[in-house]
């Protein structure tokens, strides 16, 4: 019996224990969170002022980027106006070599006014096609540019400096500055 006594008064004994810590967890607690709510306002605070921080930021990349996204839409919309009819002017080119031998072989002929008729639809396509950007590459005489000349023989000529263009095989063209066709060249050795 005794030591039944002896276990109530331990069990009893640890139960107030486990009492009064747990009172003075809560007592701690208490005390802790009036500290904990200063620190959580300070730090609500510090994590508001982060977060607007945070937020700024963002707002500024995204007009960054909606800046950069708006010259890069625009650099692009000049570029297809620029060159937008490239495709259909590249097909006329082979047109456009056509009535540049017309115009040639017209030399030949004893009729004047077919003569004159197609000089003159040649001037006037040169004039709509030079209004739309495209320009001959000038290449007789020229040095060789590999740039703007496709080389496809070589010669030797006397009193002529190597590299320089002897004889234009097929005109070239640029169209705003770019060149969509190279012109055929025979260059001196």
């Amino acid at each position: 019996m005794k030591k039944e006594v002896g276990n109530k008064e331990a069990s009893n004994s640890a139960e107030q224990n486990t009492e009064k810590s747990a009172g003075a967890c809560e007592a701690d607690a208490a005390a802790n969170s009036g500290a904990n709510i200063e620190t959580e306002s300070g730090a609500a605070e510090k994590s508001a002022e982060e977060e607007c921080a945070e937020a700024k930021e963002r707002y500024l990349r995204l007009n960054a980027e909606f800046q950069n996204y708006k010259k890069r839409v625009e650099k692009e919309k000049a570029e297809l106006i620029k060159y937008g009819n490239e495709r259909l002017i590249t097909d006329m080119l082979s047109v456009i070599d056509n009535i540049e031998r017309a115009v040639e072989g017209s030399a030949l002929t004893e009729d004047k006014k077919l003569r004159e008729g197609i000089v003159l639809v040649k001037k006037s396509l040169d004039e709509v096609l030079k209004a739309n950007g495209l320009e001959p590459i000038e290449a007789q005489d020229m040095e060789f540019n590999h740039d703007e000349h496709y080389a496809v023989m070589t010669e030797e000529v006397e009193g002529v400096q190597e590299g320089i263009v002897v004889d234009v095989l097929q005109k070239g063209y640029k169209l705003n500055g770019k060149v969509i066709r190279p012109s055929m060249v025979k260059v001196s050795k």
